[in-house]
Order: structure tokens, then sequence, then C-alpha cells
């Protein structure tokens, strides 16, 4: 039964789906209260979500994302993402994490959560622009 964050990787893993993290907790940006943020890929995502019944889920206000409240009281959000998106969500990710692991300046500014979904937001529109 899927009731935790590791539970919910760890079944992905052995499905062999597709997924990664991103957001705060990629970042090494987030708060105690912090939810995980999983891209995963859009055509998976039903297989997933019949495992995890058992736990509330619901559709994001802004409708990007299932949010689920897992057992262990985490929030995880699960961002279905076409083939596409999934690369540019996941190099966006990933230039971010490392100009973050390099620059201590930024990491410092990263804590500002409206500058990190703005720099996530310019970094995915560069992605997409470079490899599309």
């Amino acid at each position: 039964m899927i009731g935790s964050y590791k539970d919910l990787t760890d079944r992905l893993d052995q499905f062999g789906i597709k997924y990664f993290l991103t957001g705060s907790r990629c970042w090494n940006c987030w708060t105690r209260n912090s939810d995980y943020d999983i891209g995963i890929d859009y055509d998976s995502m039903n297989n997933i979500l019949a495992d995890m019944r058992h736990l509330d889920a619901e559709r994001s206000s802004y409708n990007a994302c299932i949010k689920i409240k897992m057992l262990d009281d985490t929030e995880v959000n699960l961002i279905p993402l076409t083939k596409v998106d999934f690369e540019i969500w996941k190099l966006s990710t990933e230039y971010i994490r490392v100009m973050t692991s390099c620059y201590p300046s930024l990491r410092k500014k990263m804590g500002n959560k409206q500058f990190r979904i703005s720099l996530f937001e310019m970094q995915r529109a560069l992605t997409r622009m470079m490899i599309t």
C-alpha cells in the first residue's frame, strides 16, 4: 500500500514509470511543510492513481496536478506531462538544481517562492525554445 513519498517512488520504480522530483525539495530550498512535486509521464498517471485510491487525491485549484495527501501527512503533487513537456521540465529542473548548487547567492534567493516560480517559468520557456 502506498502511504508515503518513499512508497510512491518505490512503486514508480517497480513499474518502470518515468518520473523526477522538481520544485523546492529538488532545489534544496524546502521547509518542513513543503510538499513533494513529481513530474510524471502522462500516459502512466492512471496506472499509479489506481494504486492510491485509498488516499485523498484531488485536482489542484489551477488544474495542473493531482494533489495527494499521504498517510504520513506529507503532500505530493503529481504533475502529468506529455513526452515533450516531460523532457522540458526535467531539463529545466536539472539546470536550476545545478545553478543553485554552484551559486550560494542564488540558493538564498530560492527561498522566495515567487522568485523560484518565476525563475523556473523563464527556464522552461528558454528550454522549450532550444529543443522544439
